[in-house]
């Protein structure tokens, strides 16, 4: 197995994610955010509390959701 040196969500592989079990802290791998960096995941938790961060979060999520791998940047924007 490769070693990283930085956190990164796209390293994990998808049979893996325990993050979206509320498991990270448990059965995540080495190199996950959660376990090297809770910090920083801390500090971006905390930004949602500003209701403009949290509608834009939710916003761009639910564009994402529709046209993941089907839309374009410029589509996405529209």
């Amino acid at each position: 197995m490769p070693e990283y040196v930085d956190a990164g969500c796209a390293y994990c592989p998808s049979t893996v994610r325990a993050c979206r079990e509320g498991e990270g802290d448990r059965r995540g791998p080495g190199f996950c955010p959660t376990k090297i960096e809770p910090d920083v995941i801390d500090r971006a938790v905390s930004r949602l509390d500003d209701p403009f961060l949290l509608r834009a979060a939710r916003e761009s999520t639910a564009v994402e959701g529709e046209g993941y791998c089907e839309w374009t940047r410029v589509e996405e924007i529209c």
